[in-house]
């Protein structure tokens, strides 16, 4: 994957170095970059805003790590927003690498994985807040990505997911009878899935972009072209 992160103090960047490492042994394209005015010397140091870095990321990364503040990351980002279906993975990790959060794209872009992965490299603790995690339920979208689907009625996917959370809570009592056992939920799992899927949630293989047709894409939605 291509990670793009950016650090704003002294403590940060250096565990942006630190992770950065641990990202490319594991085969991932990690960018550096720190915006500090007492790192200014830095070889990755940023020499235009952070603003103007932020949107260059966006549109070509598959995700953006901001070490620092949740805030600064919010208000970078903002403007670029564009689709859950296009724009990046986004995660925020605090400078003394206590919490990690993703704050955009959780499960299309991977952004929960991704922080499980960052928080257990960095001795952090992921903060996932999405509800189908929270609640251990089924993911229509993470499954879609996982297995390289692409969904074409985004506005049905959230129905389905509203309705599989809706449905456990119904029955939370009957899966703690069970023990909430895994035969217990596949099954309850492929008989939501037959129902739903019956009710024309469409699926298509997902679509082999190339780079450059991937960021003119991103580019687009985000110029409202």
């Amino acid at each position: 994957m291509k990670i793009a992160m950016i650090s704003f103090t002294g403590n940060g960047r250096r565990l942006e170095r630190s992770l950065a490492h641990e990202l490319e042994k594991e085969g991932h394209q990690v960018l550096q970059a720190v915006k500090c005015k007492e790192l200014e010397s830095d070889k990755d140091a940023v020499k235009c805003s952070a603003r103007e870095w932020t949107g260059e990321q966006f549109r070509t990364r598959d995700v953006l790590i901001f070490i620092g503040a949740v805030q600064i990351a919010v208000r970078l980002i903002a403007s670029f927003i564009g689709s859950k279906t296009t724009d990046p993975a986004v995660l925020v990790l605090d400078e003394k690498g206590q919490y990690c959060i993703p704050i955009l794209s959780g499960h299309i872009g991977g952004a929960n994985e991704m922080a499980e992965r960052i928080a257990e490299m960095a001795g952090a603790l992921p903060v996932i807040t999405t509800a189908t995690d929270i609640r251990g339920k089924w993911a229509i979208d993470v499954f879609a990505r996982k297995n390289h689907l692409y969904i074409e009625d985004m506005q049905k996917a959230k129905q389905i997911s509203a309705k599989i959370l809706e449905e456990w809570e119904n029955n939370r009592e009957s899966f703690k009878e069970c023990g909430m056992s895994k035969s217990a939920y596949e099954a309850w799992k492929d008989k939501t899935l037959a129902y739903y899927a019956s009710q024309g949630v469409e699926m298509s293989e997902f679509e082999d972009l190339d780079e450059d047709e991937r960021i003119k894409r991103r580019a687009a939605l985000l110029s409202g072209e």
